[in-house]
């Protein structure tokens, strides 16, 4: 996808972040929810543990929530997000937090 930015009118392309990244963002996501805004050190931990920046993960759960809450997050996607996860875990010896509690999946369901 491409993106413009207002100041120049330039338009740069869309990046999508590695897997891996993408299942800490999401972990750190479902495991806060009802409100998933993580704190500035969760921010810096989750940036270095994807190689991202601190905006980068910011602008990232912004842009989540505001998926999530919007419903355009079908249950299926979240499904797919949390096989990621596991898969990544599993597979790759990820060890994205053993002393966590499992990933609830909330019903998009009202």
């Amino acid at each position: 996808a491409v993106v413009s930015t207002q100041s120049t009118g330039t338009r740069r392309k869309r990046r999508k972040y590695v897997k891996t990244a993408n299942a800490y963002l999401n972990e750190a996501f479902y495991k806060n929810l009802p409100d998933p805004r993580p704190t500035d050190q969760l921010k810096e931990e989750l940036a270095a543990k994807c190689s991202l920046t601190t905006t980068q993960v910011t602008n990232w759960f912004a842009n989540k929530r505001l998926r999530y809450d919007s419903g355009l997050i079908r249950t299926d996607e979240q499904l797919k997000e949390l096989e990621e996860v596991l898969s990544l875990e599993n597979n790759n010896n990820i060890a994205i937090d053993p002393s966590s509690e499992p990933m609830q999946i909330p019903s998009t369901h009202h």
